[in-house]
């Protein structure tokens, strides 16, 4: 972990500036998690299979949602040196916009309906019914 950690945290600030930071720190964790599930694997004989796929989904969710993050600021949108109206309304647009991006990555790589075990349709009419 802390190898990824060293590797991996200033040339992910320098490239996507303090969300590189979490980044880095969320792949350090990930390493340390596949590092444990390795060693459970061979000392319990237990597969994780389906585990590490939706893990790497995960990742991937996270990455696309750090890009959509990185783009918005490119655009100009970063709440720095705003009103505090105008910073509330930012973080509500990267808000709606990381969980959006987040879930339609997610959803193509059909992890939602894996683990909830239905389609997407079936998953939107239990959410409006409450």
């Amino acid at each position: 972990g802390f190898a990824v950690k060293t590797v991996t945290f200033f040339l992910l600030i320098k490239w996507f500036g303090y969300t590189g930071a979490i980044t880095s720190s969320a792949l350090c964790g990930l390493s340390v998690i596949v590092m444990n599930l390795s060693y459970i694997k061979r000392k319990f004989n237990i597969s994780f299979k389906g585990f590490y796929r939706n893990l790497i989904v995960i990742a991937i969710g996270l990455i696309s949602m750090n890009g959509a993050f990185v783009l918005l600021r490119w655009i100009g949108l970063d709440g720095i040196g705003s009103s505090k109206i105008m910073a509330i309304v930012q973080l509500g647009i990267f808000g709606i916009t990381g969980v959006f991006v987040y879930f339609m990555t997610t959803a193509f790589f059909q992890l939602p309906q894996r683990i909830f075990k239905m389609s997407l349709n079936k998953i939107a009419r239990k959410l409006k019914r409450g």
